[in-house]
Protein backbone atom coordinates (compact mmCIF):
# COMPACT_ATOMS: atom_id res chain seq x y z
CA UNK A 1 0.00 0.00 0.00
CA UNK A 2 3.10 2.38 0.44
CA UNK A 3 3.24 2.66 -3.38
CA UNK A 4 -0.29 4.01 -3.47
CA UNK A 5 0.30 6.89 -0.86
CA UNK A 6 1.36 10.05 -2.55
CA UNK A 7 3.80 12.56 -1.07
CA UNK A 8 2.63 16.41 -0.44
CA UNK A 9 5.04 16.91 -3.03
CA UNK A 10 3.23 14.91 -5.37
CA UNK A 11 0.10 15.96 -4.46
CA UNK A 12 0.95 19.54 -5.36
CA UNK A 13 2.25 18.30 -8.77
CA UNK A 14 -1.01 16.91 -9.76
CA UNK A 15 -2.71 20.14 -8.48
CA UNK A 16 -0.73 22.45 -10.35
CA UNK A 17 -0.81 21.11 -13.59
CA UNK A 18 -4.26 20.60 -13.49
CA UNK A 19 -4.84 24.35 -12.43
CA UNK A 20 -2.05 25.32 -15.41
CA UNK A 21 -3.95 23.10 -17.83
CA UNK A 22 -7.45 24.21 -16.58
CA UNK A 23 -6.79 28.29 -16.56
CA UNK A 24 -4.45 27.83 -19.89
CA UNK A 25 -7.44 25.93 -22.12
CA UNK A 26 -9.73 29.08 -20.30
CA UNK A 27 -7.39 31.69 -21.54
CA UNK A 28 -6.47 29.79 -24.61
CA UNK A 29 -10.58 29.16 -25.70
CA UNK A 30 -12.07 32.93 -26.76
CA UNK A 31 -8.37 33.55 -28.37
CA UNK A 32 -8.84 29.85 -30.12
CA UNK A 33 -12.67 30.56 -31.23
CA UNK A 34 -11.78 34.06 -32.68
CA UNK A 35 -8.62 32.94 -34.33
CA UNK A 36 -10.47 29.71 -35.53
CA UNK A 37 -13.15 31.65 -37.16
CA UNK A 38 -10.63 33.98 -38.95
CA UNK A 39 -8.73 31.28 -40.09
CA UNK A 40 -12.09 29.58 -41.07
CA UNK A 41 -14.14 32.06 -42.61
CA UNK A 42 -12.22 35.08 -43.85
CA UNK A 43 -9.97 35.46 -47.19
CA UNK A 44 -7.23 37.87 -46.76
CA UNK A 45 -3.44 38.35 -48.48
CA UNK A 46 -1.17 36.46 -46.10
CA UNK A 47 -3.29 33.89 -44.79
CA UNK A 48 -0.81 31.47 -45.63
CA UNK A 49 1.57 33.70 -43.49
CA UNK A 50 -0.71 33.70 -40.67
CA UNK A 51 -2.01 30.43 -40.44
CA UNK A 52 1.70 29.62 -40.76
CA UNK A 53 2.97 30.92 -37.50
CA UNK A 54 0.06 30.32 -35.63
CA UNK A 55 1.02 26.48 -36.47
CA UNK A 56 4.86 27.34 -35.53
CA UNK A 57 4.83 26.08 -31.96
CA UNK A 58 3.51 22.57 -33.15
CA UNK A 59 6.83 22.17 -34.88
CA UNK A 60 9.33 24.38 -32.70
CA UNK A 61 11.43 22.28 -30.53
CA UNK A 62 9.31 23.13 -26.87
CA UNK A 63 13.14 24.62 -25.46
CA UNK A 64 13.17 27.26 -28.17
CA UNK A 65 9.77 28.59 -27.82
CA UNK A 66 10.34 28.40 -23.80
CA UNK A 67 13.65 30.42 -24.96
CA UNK A 68 11.48 32.70 -27.04
CA UNK A 69 9.27 33.78 -24.44
CA UNK A 70 12.35 33.91 -21.77
CA UNK A 71 13.74 36.75 -24.53
CA UNK A 72 10.10 38.72 -25.11
CA UNK A 73 9.04 38.27 -21.79
CA UNK A 74 11.99 37.43 -19.29
CA UNK A 75 13.59 40.19 -17.05
CA UNK A 76 16.00 41.56 -19.82
CA UNK A 77 12.66 41.09 -22.61
CA UNK A 78 11.22 44.21 -24.31
CA UNK A 79 7.72 43.23 -22.82
CA UNK A 80 9.13 41.45 -19.33
CA UNK A 81 11.27 44.57 -18.55
CA UNK A 82 8.60 47.03 -19.21
CA UNK A 83 6.41 45.57 -17.09
CA UNK A 84 9.02 44.61 -14.24
CA UNK A 85 10.29 49.07 -14.15
CA UNK A 86 6.50 50.23 -14.35
CA UNK A 87 4.24 48.04 -13.00
CA UNK A 88 6.26 45.76 -10.74
CA UNK A 89 4.94 42.62 -12.40
CA UNK A 90 7.39 39.80 -13.08
CA UNK A 91 6.75 36.73 -15.06
CA UNK A 92 9.34 34.48 -15.91
CA UNK A 93 9.85 31.63 -12.99
CA UNK A 94 6.66 32.45 -11.67
CA UNK A 95 2.99 30.24 -11.68
CA UNK A 96 2.63 32.34 -14.66
CA UNK A 97 4.89 32.17 -16.67
CA UNK A 98 4.53 28.02 -16.71
CA UNK A 99 0.59 29.36 -17.48
CA UNK A 100 1.83 30.84 -20.39
CA UNK A 101 3.95 28.46 -22.21
CA UNK A 102 1.53 26.37 -21.80
CA UNK A 103 -0.99 28.46 -23.54
CA UNK A 104 1.52 29.11 -26.48
CA UNK A 105 2.19 25.21 -27.14
CA UNK A 106 -1.51 24.43 -27.05
CA UNK A 107 -2.82 27.00 -28.51
CA UNK A 108 -1.90 25.73 -32.16
CA UNK A 109 -4.03 22.23 -31.47
CA UNK A 110 -6.77 24.80 -30.37
CA UNK A 111 -7.13 26.88 -33.30
CA UNK A 112 -6.86 23.94 -35.64
CA UNK A 113 -9.81 21.89 -33.77
CA UNK A 114 -11.96 24.79 -33.98
CA UNK A 115 -10.98 25.79 -37.46
CA UNK A 116 -11.82 22.50 -38.61
CA UNK A 117 -15.53 22.55 -36.65
CA UNK A 118 -16.15 25.87 -37.95
CA UNK A 119 -15.59 24.96 -41.26
CA UNK A 120 -18.15 21.70 -41.59
CA UNK A 121 -20.47 24.18 -40.13
CA UNK A 122 -22.60 24.85 -43.31
CA UNK A 123 -22.09 28.83 -43.98
CA UNK A 124 -25.48 28.61 -45.73
CA UNK A 125 -27.61 28.26 -42.42
CA UNK A 126 -25.32 31.28 -41.51
CA UNK A 127 -26.60 33.02 -44.55
CA UNK A 128 -30.10 31.81 -43.79
CA UNK A 129 -30.03 33.45 -40.19
CA UNK A 130 -29.55 36.78 -41.83
CA UNK A 131 -32.13 36.54 -44.06
CA UNK A 132 -34.31 36.68 -40.57
CA UNK A 133 -32.67 39.15 -39.31
CA UNK A 134 -29.98 37.57 -37.25
CA UNK A 135 -26.82 40.17 -37.22
CA UNK A 136 -23.37 38.94 -37.63
CA UNK A 137 -23.18 38.74 -33.63
CA UNK A 138 -26.19 37.15 -33.18
CA UNK A 139 -25.82 34.28 -36.39
CA UNK A 140 -22.10 33.25 -34.72
CA UNK A 141 -23.49 32.92 -31.06
CA UNK A 142 -26.80 31.02 -32.33
CA UNK A 143 -25.94 29.40 -34.84
CA UNK A 144 -22.21 28.87 -35.80
CA UNK A 145 -20.70 28.21 -32.22
CA UNK A 146 -23.70 25.73 -31.40
CA UNK A 147 -23.11 23.55 -34.25
CA UNK A 148 -19.37 24.00 -33.92
CA UNK A 149 -19.24 23.01 -30.05
CA UNK A 150 -18.55 19.52 -30.42
CA UNK A 151 -15.24 20.65 -32.15
CA UNK A 152 -14.93 23.63 -29.94
CA UNK A 153 -14.84 20.90 -27.00
CA UNK A 154 -12.57 18.73 -28.54
CA UNK A 155 -10.19 21.52 -28.75
CA UNK A 156 -10.49 22.69 -25.06
CA UNK A 157 -10.16 18.86 -24.41
CA UNK A 158 -7.02 18.85 -26.43
CA UNK A 159 -5.50 21.77 -25.40
CA UNK A 160 -6.13 20.28 -21.88
CA UNK A 161 -4.29 17.31 -22.48
CA UNK A 162 -1.34 19.20 -24.25
CA UNK A 163 -0.94 21.34 -21.30
CA UNK A 164 -0.82 18.38 -18.41
CA UNK A 165 2.24 17.46 -20.39
CA UNK A 166 4.21 20.38 -21.27
CA UNK A 167 7.45 20.13 -20.35
CA UNK A 168 10.20 21.91 -22.62
CA UNK A 169 8.64 25.14 -22.73
CA UNK A 170 7.86 25.27 -19.39
CA UNK A 171 11.15 24.05 -17.98
CA UNK A 172 12.85 26.76 -19.80
CA UNK A 173 10.70 29.58 -19.56
CA UNK A 174 9.23 28.94 -15.59
CA UNK A 175 11.74 26.50 -14.16
CA UNK A 176 11.58 23.36 -12.02
CA UNK A 177 10.33 24.92 -8.66
CA UNK A 178 8.19 23.08 -6.31
CA UNK A 179 5.23 24.05 -5.20
CA UNK A 180 5.39 26.61 -7.80
CA UNK A 181 5.83 25.74 -11.27
CA UNK A 182 6.66 22.66 -10.64
CA UNK A 183 3.98 20.28 -12.75
CA UNK A 184 3.87 16.75 -13.23
CA UNK A 185 6.08 15.97 -16.38
CA UNK A 186 8.98 18.48 -14.10
CA UNK A 187 8.55 16.25 -11.31
CA UNK A 188 8.33 12.98 -13.06
CA UNK A 189 11.68 14.84 -14.21
CA UNK A 190 13.28 15.35 -11.30
CA UNK A 191 12.19 12.04 -9.80
CA UNK A 192 14.13 9.89 -12.39
CA UNK A 193 17.71 12.04 -11.37
CA UNK A 194 16.83 10.86 -7.69
CA UNK A 195 17.85 7.38 -7.01
CA UNK A 196 15.17 6.73 -4.82
CA UNK A 197 12.53 8.19 -6.91
CA UNK A 198 11.33 5.23 -8.96
CA UNK A 199 8.24 4.67 -7.58
CA UNK A 200 7.03 8.37 -7.22
CA UNK A 201 8.07 8.51 -11.06
CA UNK A 202 5.74 5.82 -11.77
CA UNK A 203 2.73 7.04 -9.95
CA UNK A 204 3.24 10.62 -11.35
CA UNK A 205 3.42 8.44 -14.70
CA UNK A 206 0.04 6.57 -13.68
CA UNK A 207 -1.61 10.02 -13.08
CA UNK A 208 -0.74 11.48 -15.81
CA UNK A 209 -1.30 9.19 -17.94
CA UNK A 210 -5.00 8.39 -16.17
CA UNK A 211 -5.86 12.44 -17.29
CA UNK A 212 -4.71 12.05 -20.63
CA UNK A 213 -6.55 9.28 -22.06
CA UNK A 214 -9.37 10.96 -20.02
CA UNK A 215 -9.21 13.89 -22.01
CA UNK A 216 -8.13 11.68 -25.65
CA UNK A 217 -11.66 9.73 -25.28
CA UNK A 218 -13.41 12.39 -24.17
CA UNK A 219 -11.99 14.66 -27.36
CA UNK A 220 -12.23 11.30 -29.95
CA UNK A 221 -15.97 11.09 -28.97
CA UNK A 222 -16.49 14.89 -30.12
CA UNK A 223 -14.71 14.45 -33.16
CA UNK A 224 -17.42 11.67 -33.56
CA UNK A 225 -20.16 13.80 -33.08
CA UNK A 226 -19.00 16.19 -35.38
CA UNK A 227 -18.87 13.75 -38.50
CA UNK A 228 -22.08 12.45 -37.73
CA UNK A 229 -23.34 16.08 -37.48
CA UNK A 230 -21.68 17.19 -40.34
CA UNK A 231 -22.95 14.01 -42.70
CA UNK A 232 -26.72 15.40 -40.88
CA UNK A 233 -26.35 18.82 -42.17
CA UNK A 234 -24.18 18.85 -45.29
CA UNK A 235 -20.83 20.74 -46.39
CA UNK A 236 -20.16 23.99 -45.24
CA UNK A 237 -17.60 25.01 -48.21
CA UNK A 238 -20.21 27.48 -50.32
CA UNK A 239 -18.30 28.98 -54.13
CA UNK A 240 -19.59 31.62 -56.07
CA UNK A 241 -19.54 30.36 -59.13
CA UNK A 242 -16.96 31.50 -61.79
CA UNK A 243 -17.33 32.74 -65.20
CA UNK A 244 -20.65 33.69 -64.93
CA UNK A 245 -22.18 36.94 -65.39
CA UNK A 246 -25.86 38.24 -64.57
CA UNK A 247 -26.66 40.92 -66.64
CA UNK A 248 -30.23 42.00 -65.97
CA UNK A 249 -32.03 44.90 -65.70
CA UNK A 250 -35.97 44.68 -65.38
CA UNK A 251 -38.47 46.25 -63.35
CA UNK A 252 -41.39 43.70 -61.69
CA UNK A 253 -45.08 44.85 -60.55
CA UNK A 254 -46.84 42.55 -60.20
CA UNK A 255 -47.19 40.85 -56.36
CA UNK A 256 -46.64 37.51 -57.80
CA UNK A 257 -43.96 36.83 -60.39
CA UNK A 258 -42.53 33.29 -60.89
CA UNK A 259 -38.90 33.39 -62.41
CA UNK A 260 -38.69 30.50 -65.06
CA UNK A 261 -35.16 29.28 -66.66
CA UNK A 262 -33.23 26.11 -67.15
CA UNK A 263 -30.38 25.47 -64.60
CA UNK A 264 -27.61 28.01 -64.62
CA UNK A 265 -29.81 30.79 -65.86
CA UNK A 266 -28.81 32.50 -62.98
CA UNK A 267 -32.19 32.78 -60.84
CA UNK A 268 -30.75 31.35 -57.67
CA UNK A 269 -27.71 34.36 -57.87
CA UNK A 270 -30.76 36.99 -58.83
CA UNK A 271 -32.25 36.16 -55.71
CA UNK A 272 -29.39 36.08 -53.61
CA UNK A 273 -28.67 39.49 -54.73
CA UNK A 274 -31.92 40.50 -53.89
CA UNK A 275 -32.18 39.28 -50.36
CA UNK A 276 -28.11 40.55 -50.05
CA UNK A 277 -26.25 37.21 -50.05
CA UNK A 278 -24.30 38.37 -52.98
CA UNK A 279 -22.70 41.42 -54.22
CA UNK A 280 -23.75 43.00 -57.54
CA UNK A 281 -20.66 44.50 -59.25
CA UNK A 282 -22.50 47.09 -60.24
CA UNK A 283 -25.93 48.35 -60.82
CA UNK A 284 -28.98 49.07 -58.19
CA UNK A 285 -32.19 47.24 -56.76
CA UNK A 286 -34.69 48.35 -55.29
CA UNK A 287 -38.11 47.57 -53.84
CA UNK A 288 -40.90 48.95 -53.02
CA UNK A 289 -39.55 52.68 -53.38
CA UNK A 290 -36.70 51.52 -50.74
CA UNK A 291 -33.09 50.86 -52.34
CA UNK A 292 -31.04 48.15 -51.25
CA UNK A 293 -28.11 48.28 -53.35
CA UNK A 294 -27.03 50.95 -55.36
CA UNK A 295 -23.11 50.85 -56.77
CA UNK A 296 -22.83 54.45 -57.39
CA UNK A 297 -24.33 55.82 -53.99
CA UNK A 298 -22.33 52.77 -52.37
CA UNK A 299 -25.55 51.76 -50.97
CA UNK A 300 -25.19 48.09 -49.50
CA UNK A 301 -27.84 47.39 -46.94
CA UNK A 302 -26.96 43.96 -45.11
CA UNK A 303 -28.98 40.88 -45.33
CA UNK A 304 -31.08 41.23 -42.00
CA UNK A 305 -31.57 45.30 -42.65
CA UNK A 306 -33.40 44.17 -46.03
CA UNK A 307 -37.04 42.25 -44.62
CA UNK A 308 -36.90 39.32 -47.27
CA UNK A 309 -37.97 36.67 -46.11
CA UNK A 310 -36.23 33.61 -47.93
CA UNK A 311 -36.88 29.79 -48.52
CA UNK A 312 -33.83 28.18 -49.79
CA UNK A 313 -33.97 25.16 -51.99
CA UNK A 314 -33.29 22.45 -49.32
CA UNK A 315 -34.49 24.40 -46.25
CA UNK A 316 -31.84 25.07 -44.53
CA UNK A 317 -33.65 24.78 -41.00
CA UNK A 318 -30.91 25.19 -38.22
CA UNK A 319 -30.56 21.21 -37.10
CA UNK A 320 -29.10 21.98 -33.72
CA UNK A 321 -32.86 24.07 -32.60
CA UNK A 322 -36.57 21.80 -32.60
CA UNK A 323 -39.42 23.02 -34.84
CA UNK A 324 -40.80 25.54 -32.91
CA UNK A 325 -37.20 27.24 -31.87
CA UNK A 326 -37.06 27.28 -36.01
CA UNK A 327 -40.38 29.12 -36.46
CA UNK A 328 -39.82 31.16 -33.57
CA UNK A 329 -35.90 32.49 -34.75
CA UNK A 330 -37.02 35.21 -37.19
CA UNK A 331 -39.94 36.81 -35.16
CA UNK A 332 -39.56 40.33 -34.96
CA UNK A 333 -42.88 41.02 -32.08
CA UNK A 334 -42.80 37.73 -30.02
CA UNK A 335 -45.78 39.22 -28.35
CA UNK A 336 -48.18 38.39 -31.33
CA UNK A 337 -49.05 34.74 -31.19
CA UNK A 338 -52.20 35.04 -33.14
CA UNK A 339 -49.99 35.03 -36.03
CA UNK A 340 -47.74 31.97 -34.91
CA UNK A 341 -50.99 30.16 -34.48
CA UNK A 342 -52.39 30.78 -37.41
CA UNK A 343 -49.53 30.05 -39.36
CA UNK A 344 -48.80 26.96 -38.30
CA UNK A 345 -52.32 25.77 -38.23
CA UNK A 346 -52.72 26.97 -42.14
CA UNK A 347 -49.14 25.21 -42.89
CA UNK A 348 -50.56 21.84 -40.47
CA UNK A 349 -47.25 21.65 -38.68
CA UNK A 350 -48.72 21.81 -35.55
CA UNK A 351 -48.25 18.51 -34.25
CA UNK A 352 -44.68 18.93 -35.51
CA UNK A 353 -43.76 22.11 -33.34
CA UNK A 354 -41.37 19.98 -30.71
CA UNK A 355 -39.54 17.16 -33.12
CA UNK A 356 -36.45 17.66 -34.04
CA UNK A 357 -35.51 18.53 -37.55
CA UNK A 358 -33.86 15.29 -38.66
CA UNK A 359 -37.65 13.56 -37.18
CA UNK A 360 -39.26 14.83 -40.15
CA UNK A 361 -39.46 14.16 -43.74
CA UNK A 362 -38.59 16.72 -46.36
CA UNK A 363 -42.53 17.92 -47.44
CA UNK A 364 -42.46 19.02 -43.64
CA UNK A 365 -39.35 20.82 -43.73
CA UNK A 366 -40.12 22.77 -46.12
CA UNK A 367 -43.41 23.69 -44.88
CA UNK A 368 -41.50 24.98 -41.87
CA UNK A 369 -39.13 26.93 -43.44
CA UNK A 370 -42.33 28.39 -45.21
CA UNK A 371 -43.65 29.27 -42.21
CA UNK A 372 -40.37 30.26 -40.68
CA UNK A 373 -39.69 33.14 -43.54
CA UNK A 374 -43.31 34.39 -43.51
CA UNK A 375 -43.26 34.76 -39.48
CA UNK A 376 -40.29 36.70 -39.68
CA UNK A 377 -42.90 39.61 -41.33
CA UNK A 378 -40.94 40.06 -44.83
CA UNK A 379 -41.50 43.18 -47.12
CA UNK A 380 -41.26 40.25 -49.77
CA UNK A 381 -40.90 36.41 -49.78
CA UNK A 382 -38.51 34.96 -52.34
CA UNK A 383 -38.92 30.65 -53.14
CA UNK A 384 -35.83 29.13 -54.31
CA UNK A 385 -37.02 26.34 -55.78
CA UNK A 386 -39.34 25.46 -53.03
CA UNK A 387 -40.41 21.76 -54.98
CA UNK A 388 -37.54 20.44 -56.80
CA UNK A 389 -36.44 18.36 -53.64
CA UNK A 390 -39.95 17.03 -53.28
CA UNK A 391 -41.78 14.27 -55.61
CA UNK A 392 -45.31 15.61 -57.62
CA UNK A 393 -47.85 14.91 -54.84
CA UNK A 394 -45.37 16.78 -51.71
CA UNK A 395 -45.17 19.65 -54.55
CA UNK A 396 -49.00 20.06 -54.88
CA UNK A 397 -48.92 19.81 -51.40
CA UNK A 398 -47.13 22.54 -50.64
CA UNK A 399 -48.63 24.49 -53.45
CA UNK A 400 -52.35 24.14 -51.69
CA UNK A 401 -50.66 25.77 -48.70
CA UNK A 402 -49.08 28.33 -50.23
CA UNK A 403 -51.96 29.98 -52.16
CA UNK A 404 -54.25 30.56 -48.96
CA UNK A 405 -51.52 31.77 -47.44
CA UNK A 406 -50.35 34.13 -50.16
CA UNK A 407 -53.75 35.30 -50.88
CA UNK A 408 -54.54 36.33 -46.80
CA UNK A 409 -50.72 38.39 -46.22
CA UNK A 410 -50.57 39.77 -49.01
CA UNK A 411 -47.25 39.27 -49.25
CA UNK A 412 -45.36 40.34 -52.79
CA UNK A 413 -43.51 37.19 -53.56
CA UNK A 414 -41.12 36.03 -56.00
CA UNK A 415 -40.62 32.11 -56.74
CA UNK A 416 -37.87 30.22 -58.47
CA UNK A 417 -38.31 27.12 -60.30
CA UNK A 418 -36.97 25.24 -63.69
CA UNK A 419 -40.56 23.78 -63.51
CA UNK A 420 -43.17 25.66 -65.40
CA UNK A 421 -46.71 23.50 -64.33
CA UNK A 422 -45.40 24.01 -60.44
CA UNK A 423 -45.14 28.32 -61.24
CA UNK A 424 -48.12 28.25 -62.88
CA UNK A 425 -50.10 26.71 -59.98
CA UNK A 426 -49.29 29.64 -58.20
CA UNK A 427 -48.64 32.89 -60.74
CA UNK A 428 -49.19 33.57 -64.91
CA UNK A 429 -47.13 36.69 -64.42
CA UNK A 430 -43.35 35.24 -65.29
CA UNK A 431 -40.01 36.54 -65.69
CA UNK A 432 -37.70 34.32 -67.71
CA UNK A 433 -33.89 33.76 -67.56
CA UNK A 434 -31.07 32.55 -69.66
CA UNK A 435 -27.63 32.53 -69.39
CA UNK A 436 -27.85 35.80 -67.45
CA UNK A 437 -30.35 37.84 -68.79
CA UNK A 438 -33.99 38.27 -69.61
CA UNK A 439 -35.76 36.90 -72.07
CA UNK A 440 -39.19 37.60 -71.38
CA UNK A 441 -41.35 39.49 -68.82
CA UNK A 442 -45.21 39.35 -68.74
CA UNK A 443 -48.22 37.36 -68.59
CA UNK A 444 -47.80 33.34 -69.79
CA UNK A 445 -50.00 33.47 -72.43
CA UNK A 446 -48.74 37.18 -73.90
CA UNK A 447 -45.14 35.91 -73.61
CA UNK A 448 -46.75 32.60 -75.71
CA UNK A 449 -46.42 35.06 -78.63
CA UNK A 450 -42.54 35.72 -78.32
CA UNK A 451 -40.86 33.59 -80.06
CA UNK A 452 -37.71 33.81 -77.96
CA UNK A 453 -39.84 32.86 -74.65
CA UNK A 454 -42.34 30.42 -76.42
CA UNK A 455 -39.03 28.60 -77.27
CA UNK A 456 -37.39 28.62 -73.85
CA UNK A 457 -41.49 27.77 -72.16
CA UNK A 458 -41.63 24.85 -74.66
CA UNK A 459 -38.37 23.08 -73.51
CA UNK A 460 -39.68 22.40 -70.11
CA UNK A 461 -43.29 21.37 -71.53
CA UNK A 462 -46.26 23.51 -71.92
CA UNK A 463 -49.44 23.84 -69.43
CA UNK A 464 -52.75 25.71 -69.59
CA UNK A 465 -53.30 26.64 -65.82
CA UNK A 466 -56.80 28.12 -65.53
CA UNK A 467 -58.94 29.36 -62.39
CA UNK A 468 -62.70 28.06 -62.68
CA UNK A 469 -65.72 28.60 -60.51
CA UNK A 470 -66.64 25.56 -58.85
CA UNK A 471 -70.67 24.81 -59.57
CA UNK A 472 -71.60 21.82 -58.26
CA UNK A 473 -69.53 18.79 -57.01
CA UNK A 474 -71.40 15.22 -57.96
CA UNK A 475 -70.01 12.70 -55.74
CA UNK A 476 -72.38 10.10 -56.79
CA UNK A 477 -70.43 9.94 -60.29
CA UNK A 478 -67.64 11.52 -59.74
CA UNK A 479 -67.68 15.12 -61.39
CA UNK A 480 -67.12 18.50 -60.48
CA UNK A 481 -69.34 21.00 -62.53
CA UNK A 482 -67.25 24.13 -63.26
CA UNK A 483 -67.92 27.57 -65.02
CA UNK A 484 -65.83 30.85 -66.60
CA UNK A 485 -68.49 33.20 -68.07
CA UNK A 486 -70.85 31.48 -70.18
CA UNK A 487 -68.58 28.12 -70.47
CA UNK A 488 -69.31 24.96 -68.68
CA UNK A 489 -66.95 22.62 -68.08
CA UNK A 490 -66.66 19.13 -66.56
CA UNK A 491 -63.62 17.66 -64.45
CA UNK A 492 -63.16 14.05 -63.39
CA UNK A 493 -63.47 13.83 -59.52
CA UNK A 494 -62.82 11.00 -57.31
CA UNK A 495 -66.25 8.84 -56.58
CA UNK A 496 -67.32 10.06 -52.87
CA UNK A 497 -64.19 12.65 -52.57
CA UNK A 498 -64.79 15.06 -50.14
CA UNK A 499 -63.09 18.80 -49.92
CA UNK A 500 -64.24 20.30 -52.84
CA UNK A 501 -65.85 23.74 -52.15
CA UNK A 502 -68.96 24.57 -54.38
CA UNK A 503 -69.12 28.35 -55.15
CA UNK A 504 -65.29 29.11 -54.96
CA UNK A 505 -62.51 29.09 -57.23
CA UNK A 506 -60.52 26.21 -58.28
CA UNK A 507 -57.47 26.11 -59.87
CA UNK A 508 -56.93 23.43 -62.54
CA UNK A 509 -54.63 22.07 -65.19
CA UNK A 510 -54.87 20.67 -68.74
CA UNK A 511 -51.69 19.48 -71.15
CA UNK A 512 -51.96 21.24 -74.93
CA UNK A 513 -52.03 18.05 -76.12
CA UNK A 514 -55.25 16.70 -74.83
CA UNK A 515 -57.05 19.61 -76.33
CA UNK A 516 -58.30 18.27 -80.25
CA UNK A 517 -59.55 21.52 -81.81
CA UNK A 518 -62.66 20.97 -84.25
CA UNK A 519 -64.36 23.25 -87.09
CA UNK A 520 -68.27 22.69 -85.93
CA UNK A 521 -69.52 21.51 -82.63
CA UNK A 522 -69.56 17.21 -82.28
CA UNK A 523 -72.55 15.55 -81.50
CA UNK A 524 -72.50 11.88 -79.98
CA UNK A 525 -68.99 11.60 -78.78
CA UNK A 526 -67.72 10.50 -75.46
CA UNK A 527 -65.86 14.58 -75.06
CA UNK A 528 -68.29 16.55 -73.37
CA UNK A 529 -66.26 19.62 -72.90
CA UNK A 530 -66.62 21.56 -76.22
CA UNK A 531 -65.58 25.30 -75.93
CA UNK A 532 -66.42 27.55 -78.72
CA UNK A 533 -63.45 30.34 -79.25
CA UNK A 534 -61.25 32.05 -81.61
CA UNK A 535 -57.66 31.32 -82.88
CA UNK A 536 -55.51 34.18 -81.85
CA UNK A 537 -52.31 33.17 -82.72
CA UNK A 538 -50.62 30.16 -84.21
CA UNK A 539 -46.95 29.58 -83.62
CA UNK A 540 -45.44 26.95 -86.03
CA UNK A 541 -42.42 25.31 -84.70
CA UNK A 542 -41.21 22.39 -87.12
CA UNK A 543 -43.82 19.83 -87.80
CA UNK A 544 -46.00 21.16 -84.69
CA UNK A 545 -48.19 24.20 -84.13
CA UNK A 546 -49.48 25.81 -80.71
CA UNK A 547 -52.74 27.29 -81.22
CA UNK A 548 -53.58 29.88 -78.73
CA UNK A 549 -57.34 30.28 -78.44
CA UNK A 550 -59.35 32.69 -77.06
CA UNK A 551 -62.48 31.91 -75.17
CA UNK A 552 -62.68 34.23 -72.85
CA UNK A 553 -60.06 32.81 -71.34
CA UNK A 554 -56.79 31.33 -73.29
CA UNK A 555 -55.90 28.07 -74.02
CA UNK A 556 -52.92 26.42 -75.76
CA UNK A 557 -53.69 23.43 -78.09
CA UNK A 558 -51.29 21.68 -80.22
CA UNK A 559 -51.33 20.30 -83.48
CA UNK A 560 -49.68 18.98 -86.32
CA UNK A 561 -48.43 21.36 -89.39
CA UNK A 562 -50.35 18.33 -91.53
CA UNK A 563 -53.43 19.73 -89.37
CA UNK A 564 -53.07 22.33 -89.55
CA UNK A 565 -52.95 22.31 -93.49
CA UNK A 566 -55.50 20.25 -93.90
CA UNK A 567 -58.35 22.54 -91.56
CA UNK A 568 -56.81 25.35 -93.39
CA UNK A 569 -56.70 27.48 -90.33
CA UNK A 570 -55.62 30.68 -89.44
CA UNK A 571 -55.73 32.93 -87.28
CA UNK A 572 -59.14 35.17 -86.31
CA UNK A 573 -61.01 32.06 -87.20
CA UNK A 574 -63.86 30.38 -84.93
CA UNK A 575 -62.82 26.96 -83.68
CA UNK A 576 -63.76 24.85 -80.98
CA UNK A 577 -61.52 23.26 -78.16
CA UNK A 578 -62.58 19.69 -77.29
CA UNK A 579 -61.36 17.94 -73.91
CA UNK A 580 -62.70 14.81 -72.01
CA UNK A 581 -63.32 15.45 -68.30
CA UNK A 582 -60.39 12.99 -67.32
CA UNK A 583 -57.62 15.37 -68.85
CA UNK A 584 -58.62 18.11 -66.88
CA UNK A 585 -56.30 18.26 -63.77
CA UNK A 586 -57.48 19.58 -60.15
CA UNK A 587 -54.24 21.41 -58.69
CA UNK A 588 -55.53 21.46 -55.26
CA UNK A 589 -59.05 20.80 -53.65
CA UNK A 590 -58.46 24.16 -51.31
CA UNK A 591 -59.91 27.74 -52.17
CA UNK A 592 -58.64 29.79 -54.41
CA UNK A 593 -59.96 33.48 -53.41
CA UNK A 594 -58.76 35.09 -56.27
CA UNK A 595 -56.32 34.08 -59.02
CA UNK A 596 -52.84 35.50 -57.82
Amino acid sequence: MEFFRFTYAEFQAIVLSVQVALICSLISLPLSIAGGWILARKQFSGKWFVEGVVQLPLVLPPVTVGYLLMVVFGVRGFIGEFLLEHFNIRISFTFWAAVLASVVVSFPLVVRAIKVAIEMVDVNLESASRTLGAGPWKSFFTITIPLALPGIISGFVLGFARCLGEFGATITFAGNIVGKTQTMPLAIYAAMENPSGEYVAIRLVAISILLSFAAMVISEYMNRKIVKDHERVGTGYSERKKGFTLDLKCEVQDRITGIFGPSGAGKTTLLRMIAGLEKPDRGYITIGGKKFYDSETKINLPPEKRNIGYVFQEGRLFPHLKVIQNLKYGIRDHSDKKLFDEISTMLKINDLLYKRIDQISGGQAQRVAIGRALLSSPELLVLDEPFSALDKKLRQHIIVLLRPLINKYQIPMLIVSHDLTDLLALTSNLLLIRDGKCSGLGNYYELMLQKEAMDQMSKSGLMNVIDLQLKHVDNDRGVLFLTHGKHEIYAESRLNENGYLENHTINVMLRPEDITLARHRIVDISIQNQLEGIIEKLIVTENRVLCVVDHGFKLIAEVTLATMQQMKMKEGDMIWSLFKAAAVKTNSKGIVNSRI
